[in-house]
């Protein structure tokens, strides 16, 4: 199971691949996708966001969202 960090912190669910913990966070708008030309969605995170490997499923913050607004 994979889960999506913001430093230390969980901020998503967990997901059997490290691909669907990816989707599942851009279409959760936990982070945000900006496509290049040809449409394709970089596979980069931002600073201090990782996904790693969890061994159970546990509480997220689910009402945590990525700010409207990055200064």
């Amino acid at each position: 199971m994979y889960a999506l960090f913001r430093g230390t912190t969980p901020i998503g669910g967990t997901f059997p691949t490290q691909g669907e913990c990816l989707k599942a966070a851009l279409a959760e708008g936990r982070i945000s996708g900006l496509a290049d030309k040809s449409g394709a969605l970089p596979q980069i995170l931002p600073v201090d966001y990782h996904i790693e490997r969890v061994q159970e499923p546990y509480d997220p913050q689910p009402d945590w969202k990525l700010p409207r607004e990055i200064s």
